[in-house]
C-alpha cells in the first residue's frame, strides 16, 4: 500500500488506525498506512442483469416464461455529497456545524425550509444505504454483485407474474414494469442498490395461448380502423 487511486466508477473505503468510522474516497487519490489501515473497494458502474423465469403459472392458470433486463447500481449519490461536507464542516464540532445550518436555514423563507428539510431526510437515507452496500458487497467484483441482486430480481418478477393475467401481462407491459419498480424496492434498499432501468425483452408460453391474445389484439385494431373508414367515408 501507499498511495492509492480509484476512479470515478468505484469508491475507496479505507479503515483502521485514524479512522472511527471508514472514509470513502471516489475518484481521487489518499495515502493508506500499509498494516495499520485497510482499503476496500466497491464498484459503482451501471450493471446489467439478466432477469429470466421460466414456466410461471399467471393468476388465471396460463403457464408462461418471460426474460427482463434490468440495470442496477450501487447508491453512490452521498459520495458528492460527503465531499461537499468535507469541505464545509471537516474538523469543526456539532455545535460549529448546527450554527452555520441554523443562519442559513433562518435566511429563508417557511416554504425552502420544508424543501431543505426534504433534502436532509434524503441525505440520510442515501448515507444509510452506501452503508448497507458496504455490508454486503464491499470487496466483490461487478459480476458478484450482479448474480446476488439477479436472485433477488428474478423472485420478484415470478411473484409479479402470479399475480397478473396472462392477457394484462402480454398487452399492458407498462403496468408489468411499473410493478417491477415497485415490488422489490425495500429488498434493493436494505442492499444499498438502486434500480436504474427495467424492461422486457421477451414473453412466450408453450400452448400458443399469448400468440392467441396477439392476434385477437391485431383483429380488434383492425376492425376499430376499418370502422373509422367507413364512418370517414359516410360522412364525405
Amino acid at each position: 500500500m501507499g498511495f492509492e487511486t480509484c476512479g470515478p466508477n468505484e469508491v475507496m473505503v479505507i479503515s483502521g488506525c485514524c479512522y472511527a468510522r471508514p472514509r470513502y474516497v471516489n475518484g481521487g487519490c489518499v495515502f493508506v498506512w500499509p498494516k495499520i489501515q485497510r482499503i476496500q473497494r466497491l464498484p459503482l458502474a451501471v450493471i446489467t442483469v439478466n432477469v429470466e423465469s421460466l414456466d410461471v403459472r399467471t393468476r388465471q392458470g396460463v403457464v408462461i416464461s418471460m426474460k427482463g433486463v434490468a440495470q442496477i447500481q450501487v447508491c453512490a449519490d452521498i459520495i458528492e455529497i460527503l465531499q461537499m461536507a468535507s469541505e464545509n464542516f471537516l474538523g469543526r464540532t456539532e455545535e460549529e456545524i448546527g450554527y452555520v445550518v441554523q443562519q442559513t436555514l433562518q435566511g429563508h423563507q417557511r416554504a425552502m425550509i420544508s424543501s431543505m428539510s426534504a433534502e436532509i431526510q434524503v441525505c440520510a437515507d442515501i448515507i444509510e444505504m452506501l452503508q448497507m452496500a458496504s455490508e454486503n458487497f464491499l470487496g466483490r467484483t461487478e459480476e458478484e454483485i450482479g448474480y446476488v441482486v439477479q436472485q433477488t430480481l428474478e423472485g420478484h418478477q415470478r411473484a409479479i407474474i402470479s399475480s397478473m393475467s396472462a392477457e394484462e401481462i402480454y398487452v399492458d407491459r407498462q403496468k408489468f414494469s411499473r410493478a417491477f419498480y415497485e415490488e422489490p424496492v425495500s429488498d434493493l434498499i436494505n442492499m444499498g442498490i438502486r434500480l436504474v432501468s427495467y424492461t422486457i425483452s421477451d414473453i412466450w408460453d408453450g400452448e400458443g395461448f399469448l400468440k392467441k391474445i396477439g392476434q385477437k389484439r391485431a383483429q380488434e385494431m383492425k376492425n376499430r380502423r376499418e370502422a373509422g373508414e367507413t364512418l370517414s367515408l359516410k360522412k364525405s
